[in-house]
């Protein structure tokens, strides 16, 4: 389990928070590192700087956003994940398994969509380059997914869809997202009635006319919203995401205890 001694000192600080942030985009950044921003305001894709995991973080950027993310949890919650951290951490480092048994999706750990969510939380396209988790991209992570604003999610979800990370979703990436994703809710016990829906008329189907109702429905998308032929932009991609039912609960959901923050045993 994590060492007190070894770790480092973005787990110790701000555990007596005076007063919680109440903007998440201070000074112009939100609490993750906001590739999205950038890419908004240097004009769009031709950019190249919306989304690049696997450039390293400046150390003093790093810090920055680790307080502001420490901000947004009052300090029960914000003591309650750290000593998680600790648990579920092995020399302050938290595995693939543990990340994905943090947030209660155990079950996706030997899937291709498990993996995608992992790589997602760290930033990261390639799982071989790092396979851990440390505090600063774990507590960023809780921050997004517990107390985070809908455009924040809503980036997050899109690095999931953009499988190769340059910034915009190809067709074949949409149908693979798709897939994995429906491969492995099936694993997943969900409180939500649409997916639930959803998992009873897939089991019901047989698997290549699932593949051909994923291309279908993806070929739908891509027609109704795509800018570019064959390409959907952040833009094009959130217009058709925040139309799908439940979807809008996903993106304005907040946890307002540290009860429910990570796992309760």
């Amino acid at each position: 389990m994590g060492n007190n001694n070894s770790r480092s000192s973005y787990g110790k600080q701000n555990l007596v928070i005076a007063k919680p942030e109440i903007a998440p985009f201070r000074d112009g950044l939100s609490a993750s590192e906001s590739f999205l921003q950038r890419y908004l305001r240097l004009g769009g894709p031709d950019s190249g700087d919306f989304y690049a995991p696997d450039q390293e973080e400046d150390e003093s950027v790093v810090k920055k956003e680790v307080e502001k993310a420490q901000r947004r949890f009052n300090p029960d919650e914000l003591q309650k994940i750290n000593k998680d951290f600790e648990r579920f951490s092995k020399e302050n480092k938290m595995a693939k398994r543990k990340v994905l048994d943090y947030y209660g999706i155990i079950e996706l750990d030997t899937t291709p969509f498990g993996t995608r969510f992992f790589n997602c939380v760290k930033k990261r396209v390639n799982s071989q380059k790092v396979s851990f988790l440390e505090y600063s991209k774990f507590i960023r992570s809780v921050s997004i997914l517990t107390k985070g604003n809908a455009m924040e999610r809503l980036a997050f979800i899109y690095s999931i869809f953009d499988i190769d990370g340059n910034g915009y979703i190809e067709r074949d990436e949409m149908i693979r997202t798709f897939t994995q994703f429906f491969e492995s809710m099936m694993l997943v016990n969900f409180d939500n009635v649409h997916i639930n829906v959803l998992k009873q008329r897939i089991s019901e189907s047989q698997e290549k006319s699932i593949r051909t109702g994923i291309e279908e429905i993806v070929d739908d998308i891509f027609n109704k919203y795509q800018t570019k032929s064959g390409i959907l932009y952040f833009e094009d991609w959130k217009k058709w995401f925040i139309e799908v039912p439940g979807m809008q609960d996903v993106l304005n959901y907040r946890v307002d205890s540290s009860d429910d923050i990570g796992p309760n045993n």
